[in-house]
């Protein structure tokens, strides 16, 4: 089961819509089905998002309870290419909790520094791509 069936999961045994959620979040509330069906995880600071809006730990949507074994990974949509695989990248997990005991003013300024030189660097890329 990956990260937006397990969130599914809650949101029905609590009662919450996916409207709610993504409204709360600020996220598009059609990516969250297309994650089911693609069985992605989105970008880390809406993965913390969605686990501090739901109460639960970032751990229990990430990894599988029965084998405890990371259960995601995220794909490039323009090259079908990993980005990013937690279950190689054990500081990007541990990045992750530290960021969880942040105030939320804090959180959310870091996820939108972290956007920012995330959107930065592919502009940049695609600069030096466009050269060639």
């Amino acid at each position: 089961m990956n990260f937006w069936s397990r969130v599914q999961d809650i949101l029905d045994s609590e009662g919450i819509s996916r409207k709610e959620l993504a409204a709360v979040i600020g996220y598009d509330q059609s990516n969250i089905g297309k994650g089911i069906r693609a069985g992605s995880c989105p970008a880390a600071d809406v993965a913390l998002k969605v686990a501090q809006y739901l109460n639960v730990p970032l751990e229990s949507l990430i990894f599988d309870p029965e084998t405890g074994t990371p259960a995601i990974h995220r794909t490039n949509s323009h090259h079908n290419q990993p980005v990013y695989e937690i279950h190689k990248n054990t500081q990007s997990l541990a990045i992750l909790n530290e960021l969880n005991t942040l105030p939320e003013d804090q959180r959310n300024h870091l996820a939108n520094l972290i956007h920012s030189l995330s959107e930065s660097y592919s502009a940049e890329k695609n600069k030096n791509e466009d050269k060639k």
